[in-house]
C-alpha cells in the first residue's frame, strides 16, 4: 500500500482527456459513511474553529486511522464554507502518467461531492493540452490519498467541488510549480488547496517520532530541495509537499504546525510493530 523503495523513472503521457467512467466513486472502501459521521459528530463545524478559516492550503493525512486528525484540519481551514477542494496525492501505484486528473464525482452515504472538472473544460484543458497531466478515473478507483479526505469533504461541505489530484513519486519541482500555475485561476479566498500526505513509513514508533522532528524543521524552515529528495523514511509525497513548500513561499504563505502523532498513538503503548506518522499544517 505505501512505497518501499524509491520507483522507477517516469514515463511520458499525452495529454488525451478520458471521458467520465460511471457513477461516482464510492467512498464506502476507503472509510465508511457512518464512521465519518461519528468522527464528525464529536469536532465542532463552529465556534473555536472559525478563526482558522483564512487557511488557503492545508496538509492532512490520507491513512483512515488518523481520519480524526483529517477531519480537525479541514474543518480548521475552513472546510465547511469553501466552493472548491483541490486535493492532491500520492499515486501510491506509482503507475500511469506523471500527474493524473479524475474529472468523477465522490460520494459518502447520501453525501456527493461534485467534480469541478465535469463543467469546466477550460481548466480541464489546461491542465492536459500541455501533456502535464492525463484525465482517466480507472487511477482513483483504489486510490485512498484522495477517496479517504473527500470522504470526510463530502460531508463537511457537500454544496462545494472537488478537483483530484493525483502525482508520482517522482514530481519534480518544476512540474510541481507548473500545476500550481495552471491552477492559479482557482486559487482565490473560496478555494482550499489540500495536500493528502503520510509521513514516515516502516519505523518503529521511537523512529517516527523523530522523524516528525525532523520533518517539522524542514518545512518550518522551508527547506524545500532538501524535502523534494526524501524518501518514505520521511514522507510518501515529497514532490507534491515541495510544490506546496515552493508555492507557499512564492506567495508568503506562513505555515502553522496543528498536530503530530503516528499510529502508535492509536495503535496503544504495547505495539511494536512498524509505524506511519502524520502531521497536519496550516497555510496562511
Amino acid at each position: 500500500m505505501e512505497y518501499q523503495k524509491e520507483p522507477a523513472p517516469r514515463e511520458i503521457f499525452t495529454g488525451v482527456k478520458v471521458p467520465p467512467q460511471g457513477p461516482p466513486l464510492d467512498c464506502e472502501k476507503f472509510i465508511t459513511a457512518k464512521e465519518v459521521d461519528q468522527l464528525l459528530s464529536q469536532l465542532p463545524f463552529t465556534g473555536e474553529l472559525e478563526a482558522a478559516s483564512l487557511a488557503q492550503m492545508v496538509v492532512v493525512p490520507h491513512h483512515a486511522l488518523a481520519a480524526d486528525l483529517t477531519a480537525e484540519a479541514l474543518l480548521k481551514a475552513g472546510a465547511a464554507e469553501k466552493d472548491l477542494f483541490i486535493l492532491i496525492g500520492p499515486n501510491h501505484a506509482n503507475q500511469g502518467p506523471q500527474v493524473l486528473v479524475s474529472d468523477q464525482s465522490y460520494q459518502s452515504g447520501p453525501y456527493l461531492l461534485k467534480n469541478r472538472l465535469a463543467g469546466d473544460f477550460q481548466i480541464s484543458k489546461a491542465l492536459t493540452e500541455k501533456e502535464l497531466a492525463v484525465c482517466d478515473t480507472s487511477y482513483f478507483a483504489t486510490e485512498h490519498s484522495i477517496g479517504v479526505p473527500a470522504a470526510l469533504l463530502a460531508q463537511i461541505n457537500p454544496n462545494a467541488e472537488i478537483l483530484p489530484i493525483i502525482c508520482r513519486w517522482e514530481l519534480s519541482l518544476n512540474q510541481g510549480a507548473q500545476l500550481f500555475s495552471i491552477l492559479a485561476p482557482l486559487l482565490d479566498e473560496k478555494t482550499l488547496v489540500i495536500a493528502s500526505i503520510d509521513f514516515s513509513h516502516h519505523l518503529t514508533a521511537e523512529e517516527a517520532t523523530n522523524r516528525n522532528h525532523q520533518m517539522i524543521h524542514l518545512i518550518l524552515e522551508e527547506k524545500i530541495s532538501q524535502v523534494q529528495r526524501l524518501d518514505s523514511t520521511y514522507l510518501d509525497a515529497p514532490g507534491i509537499m515541495a510544490a506546496l513548500m515552493n508555492h507557499a513561499q512564492s506567495h508568503q504563505m506562513t505555515p502553522f504546525l496543528l498536530r503530530k502523532a503516528t499510529a502508535a498513538d492509536y495503535l496503544g503503548p504495547g505495539y511494536l510493530g512498524e509505524t506511519t506518522s502524520y502531521l497536519t499544517i496550516l497555510y496562511y
